[in-house]
């Protein structure tokens, strides 16, 4: 139930063929974002409660959840952050940049089953939201980009 509640968020054939669309990393991550939008916005009902009830309660399924559906998908973001920053894969600081850009999609994730602030922002209209997340990971992850490659 837990791989399909995640699949129904986002496939990694998804992940895939945006990878292999052609757009550039930038058009890719806003591509992202707007099909994380979507899937919480259509998965009202059992998908997005099972989800946050499992992360705020993580048992032993969530660990293989996340071996088996996560980590390839993770792999492939990781990926395009890596070609818009320049930061190398394995880098634990690309690692906190998929958790910087990740926090506020797993929020939206939640936001439906709490009450107050988080649930209105889940309810901003898709492609606001989208464009403010673009555009806030954008400029957070170019930012880190720069202060690496002064760094190296």
């Amino acid at each position: 139930m837990l791989v399909e509640a995640h699949q129904r968020l986002v496939s990694l054939s998804e992940l895939t063929e945006l990878d292999d669309s052609g757009l550039s990393p930038a058009e890719q991550l806003h591509a992202l974002l707007q099909r994380l939008v979507d899937g919480v916005t259509r998965m009202e009902g059992w998908p997005t409660r099972l989800l946050a009830r499992e992360i705020a309660s993580p048992g032993s399924h969530l660990h293989a959840l996340f071996s088996n559906e996560v980590a390839p998908k993770m792999a492939r973001v990781m990926g395009l952050l890596g070609r818009i920053t320049g930061i190398p894969e394995h880098d634990p600081a690309l690692l906190r940049c998929f958790f910087s850009v990740g926090a506020p999609c797993l929020m939206l994730v939640l936001g439906g089953n709490l009450p107050g602030p988080i649930r209105d922002v889940a309810r901003v209209p898709a492609p606001l939201l989208v464009q403010h997340l673009h555009d806030y990971a954008m400029a957070g992850l170019q930012a880190i980009g720069h202060r690496y490659r002064e760094a190296g």
